[in-house]
């Protein structure tokens, strides 16, 4: 029977996505954006280019017919001409069947279309479903708890950039200093429960994001951020030191409360396991797990700078720049941010294990897990 009900999930699930699927690429009538799509290509002869640091590139042209799928010209055929690089650096080649967001404009009685991107929705969809089901069914109703507070925690986000773009630029770290703690309440509730446990998550996590965070403004005072590109940040239309800070914050929040996590539900199994354990004890267990955990955590921290960095580190590169140069104007503030998180996840592990071990140890003990 509950091998049945397993399968009668999957299927339910598959459906799901396969109906989501369908109505994600048919959906051009909800867009306000005029959309189109490729009804086929005509390629030409792709014509070989060189530039002064010998970086080679074929540059081709193609053809398109469209025909528009939404407003009051649904069903009107229109054509566009297209540029793509084979690097496809700055550009893209588009395929017979693909959906584009176009701008139409009337010339002489007929209309020219304008290609402003490619309408994605159906694959981010389809990703956030797979991520759904792979957590429900890892997880159970865990990972629908985990999905609910990325979702909240999301919406918050995206509150505080409009706050953000409303109030004074100085006002960004305060902002997001708040919306740091907003995150770690939320998370830790949601995925611990509203009980000890999570106390001393936000405790611990808290604290160790206030020790790095004071450590990097420390420094950052003290060497007047020599050495550091801020000028690197693209697009930035405020104060570049408050908006790094929280970036900074928030980058953190996810890796302390990573580490508090995994280090406080450690020592509860511990404590069931052998409940004659003292406070002494615990905490030291627990700093022993914490540096088994800080190498790992660090790295994935820094891998994750890294692969983000890495298209333009390889530009920079190709174009004749020596490698200190492309690392200290490209990856200095990264470096920077990683070695600040790295202190935070550094003093969380020991902040947790004193927290949770005297939580375990005083008022009952394990029970403070009870929403497990």
């Amino acid at each position: 029977m509950a091998i049945r009900t397993k399968w009668i999930k999957i299927c339910l699930m598959l459906l799901i996505g396969i109906a989501i699927y369908f109505v994600t690429i048919n959906d051009a009538p909800l867009y306000h954006q005029t959309i189109a799509e490729v009804v086929s290509e005509q390629t030409g002869k792709p014509k070989r280019q060189t530039d002064q640091f010998d970086n080679h590139d074929q540059l081709q042209s193609q053809t398109m017919p469209l025909r528009i799928l939404n407003g009051s010209k649904q069903g009107t055929l229109t054509s566009v001409k297209n540029s793509f690089s084979q690097s496809n650096a700055q550009d893209l080649r588009y395929h017979a069947g693909q959906q584009l967001l176009i701008h139409l404009r009337q010339s002489h009685a007929k209309y020219q279309a304008e290609i402003i991107d490619v309408k994605r929705d159906a694959s981010v969809v389809l990703t956030l479903w797979l991520m759904m089901c792979c957590l429900f069914i890892v997880l159970g109703t865990y990972g629908i708890r985990s999905l609910l507070s990325l979702t909240l925690n999301t919406l918050f986000f995206f509150v505080a950039i409009q706050f953000d773009i409303l109030m004074d630029a100085d006002s960004a770290l305060a902002l997001f200093a708040g919306v740091a703690l907003v995150f770690l309440a939320l998370t830790s509730g949601m995925l611990f429960g509203w009980h000890k446990k999570a106390a001393v998550v936000m405790l611990s996590s808290a604290s160790g994001l206030l020790i790095a965070f004071v450590i990097e403004i420390f420094v950052l005072h003290l060497t007047d951020g020599a050495g550091l590109k801020f000028e690197m940040m693209n697009f930035v239309t405020q104060s570049r030191m408050p908006l790094y800070l929280s970036a900074s914050l928030l980058g953190a929040l996810g890796a302390v409360v990573d580490i508090a996590g995994d280090v406080s539900v450690s020592l509860a199994a511990l404590k069931r396991t052998n409940k004659e354990m003292s406070t002494k004890a615990l905490f030291k267990a627990g700093c022993r797990l914490n540096r088994s955990i800080v190498g790992p955590l660090t790295n994935v921290l820094s891998l994750i700078f890294t692969t983000s960095t890495l298209p333009t580190m390889i530009l920079f590169l190709r174009n004749g720049n020596s490698i200190g140069y492309s690392i200290t104007m490209i990856m200095s503030l990264g470096i920077f941010q990683t070695l600040a998180s790295g202190i935070g996840i550094a003093v969380t592990g020991p902040s947790t294990s004193l927290f949770a071990s005297y939580a375990l140890t005083k008022e009952g003990g394990p029970s403070w897990d009870r929403s497990h």
